[in-house]
């Protein structure tokens, strides 16, 4: 109990601060000030992977699925209502949706248009 059996520096991990988009990102005013960490991650990987070969990452996003498809939130409305009707998920899943929108319209949507997220 308590032994470490592995150690990584927080430079071998990917995070907002890691990523090659950080330098945009650091200091008052940034574009990303007040999101949360998981938009941030998630703008760091959809961004590393846009960059293919030339992200340092790119070793390790070739570990990482590209899709998901067994989650519900990337079902399209049919699937969702025959797979999902008389389950809790059936109401959970549109509200989830609504909430992942007003997180995109608040927090990614600025940064396209100002071109925060650059190539």
């Amino acid at each position: 109990e308590g032994e470490v059996v592995v150690w990584i520096p927080k430079k071998g991990c990917l995070t907002y601060l890691t990523s090659s988009l950080s330098q945009r990102w650091r200091g008052p005013g940034s574009p990303m000030e007040g999101a949360p960490r998981h938009v941030r991650l998630t703008l760091c990987l959809l961004h590393e992977r846009s960059l293919g070969a030339s992200s340092p990452w790119a070793d390790y996003l070739a570990t990482v699925p590209s899709a998901e498809a067994g989650v519900p939130l990337t079902w399209t409305a049919e699937e969702r209502r025959n797979r999902l009707s008389g389950t809790e998920l059936e109401f959970f899943i549109p509200w989830k949706l609504g909430e992942l929108r007003r997180e995109y319209d608040r927090h990614v949507a600025p940064l396209v248009r100002c071109g925060a997220l650059g190539g």
